[in-house]
Formats: structure tokens, C-alpha cells, sequence
């Protein structure tokens, strides 16, 4: 069975509701199956997926360091106000 290029499938396969004699079912069937296993070994060796999770990642990081700060403003202000104190006491 050879292959058959995706610009060729669907044309001239219909001959009055048959299938035109020099592409059999089977051999249909065989190039659908090479052009779904092309697709996927494509999706698979594509990295934009992975860039996507990255910058996920990246973004998800982000937005716990702000939350955490935010949820930590008082603490960490009150520390520098009163290293501040210290620091000017030195003088």
C-alpha cells in the first residue's frame, strides 16, 4: 500500500457514489491513520505548549510573592521602621 499525500485524498475518489478504483478503502484508511500520526508526533515535538506552562509558572510565581507580601506589609514594615529607629539611635 503507498502513501497518499494529504492534497490528493478527497479528490477524484468519487465516481458516480463510488469509490474511484485506483484508491481502495483500505488505502484510505492507511493515509488517514499516517496523516493522524503525523499530527500527533508534531504536537508532541512542539514546544509551545511548553512555553505556555512556563510562563505559567512564571505568572503563578508572581502572584504568590505579591499575595505574600501583601499579607506580610505590616510585619515587614514594622521591622524596617524599627531597624530605622536602631540605625538612627547610632548616630
Amino acid at each position: 500500500m503507498g502513501h497518499i499525500p494529504p492534497e490528493k485524498i478527497g479528490t477524484g475518489l468519487k465516481q458516480r457514489g463510488r469509490v474511484a478504483p485506483h484508491h481502495t478503502t483500505s488505502q484510505l484508511k492507511g493515509a488517514s491513520m499516517q496523516n493522524l500520526i503525523h499530527v500527533l508526533q508534531q504536537f508532541h515535538g512542539s514546544e509551545s505548549g511548553q512555553d505556555i506552562m512556563e510562563y505559567a509558572i512564571i505568572v503563578a510565581f508572581a502572584v504568590t510573592v505579591i499575595a505574600v507580601l501583601a499579607l506580610l506589609y505590616n510585619t515587614i514594615k514594622d521591622v524596617l521602621r524599627n531597624a530605622n529607629s536602631q540605625l538612627q539611635g547610632i548616630r
